[in-house]
């Protein structure tokens, strides 16, 4: 069904379309209402500009293919996968009611983020990167747009000393566009992608290894950020950098944001322990991303 005048529908089967959560490069996603699960769900929809690209498309599917493959509290769950009417495939997953963590940090601006918040952070990527690696799969695209809450409710992101996370709620990995499956053993050269200051520079290289490693510096560069409230530099400055950061993170960054991902953290649980070690060992006044409403 769609609305007079439009070529967007306002209902896909038994899901009632209502407001648009966004739209990226590919894909929109709606807010929609399942009569059946009684509750509020998001549906991704591609663009139909790329209906008859294979390429993206082939991309689009993989995504949702992946997330109904790999099972962890930390990643977006896919409920649904179907194909419009048009042509369009779509899929149904799991509501993310609390946003990104970007905006959510963007709320804080100049409250300190607390050791609990930086542990929560650390585990939910440990954990959902942890569940991709073991299925072989490269994520590509961690970065706190790609961090998302869902559950419970937050009633003031801005309260100091406040918890990121509020009770109930879970923060995902979303977003695997990008997404590197090594199962896939036809699957042609890997593309270069990735977000600046967040990818890896062996991600810049079209045809360039992808492993693990990739997901270590990125979720290394979501710590920096939160450390710092602004972007991480380009590797080349990291060094000069690293002496302005507390202490107990310095060898956890310098590690985490190698140039070589042979000198990066073995595995996702090697860079998490260190990383927790690191949050046990700073001083609190060392979370405070005052500088996170330009970034």
């Amino acid at each position: 069904m769609t609305a007079p005048g439009s070529t967007e529908p306002t209902a896909i089967g038994r899901y009632e379309l209502s407001s648009t959560l966004g739209i990226g490069g590919f894909a929109k996603v709606h807010r929609a209402y399942d009569p059946a699960l009684d509750g509020d769900v998001a549906v991704k929809i591609l663009l139909s500009l790329f209906v008859d690209n294979d390429d993206i498309r082939h991309r689009f599917l993989q995504e949702a293919r992946l997330l109904r493959r790999v099972d962890s509290p930390n990643l977006i769950r896919v409920y649904d996968i179907g194909e419009l009417d048009d042509g369009r495939p779509y899929f149904v997953m799991e509501l993310a009611e609390g946003g990104a963590l970007a905006d959510r940090l963007v709320a804080r601006t100049g409250s300190a983020l607390d050791r609990g918040s930086m542990g929560q952070v650390i585990e939910a990527l440990a954990v959902g990167l942890s569940a991709l690696h073991t299925a072989d799969v490269v994520h590509r695209d961690i970065k706190p747009d790609n961090l998302l809450i869902a559950g419970g409710g937050h009633d003031d992101t801005t309260q100091v000393g406040a918890s990121i996370l509020a009770d109930g709620e879970r923060l995902l990995i979303g977003d695997l566009g990008l997404a590197k499956d090594h199962q896939q053993t036809s699957a042609g050269p890997t593309v270069s992608g990735g977000t600046p200051f967040y990818r890896p520079p062996e991600q810049m290289t079209p045809g360039a290894p992808i492993t693990p490693a990739a997901d270590i510096y990125a979720a290394t560069a979501v710590v920096w950020y939160l450390l710092t409230g602004a972007h991480p530099p380009e590797t080349a400055a990291v060094p000069a950098q690293l002496t302005s950061m507390p202490t107990a993170w310095q060898p956890v960054l310098e590690r985490g944001l190698e140039h070589d991902p042979t000198l990066r953290h073995a595995t996702i649980e090697e860079w998490a322990a260190e990383a927790h070690n690191a949050v046990e060992a700073a001083p609190a006044t060392g979370y405070d991303p005052v500088k996170v409403g330009d970034a």
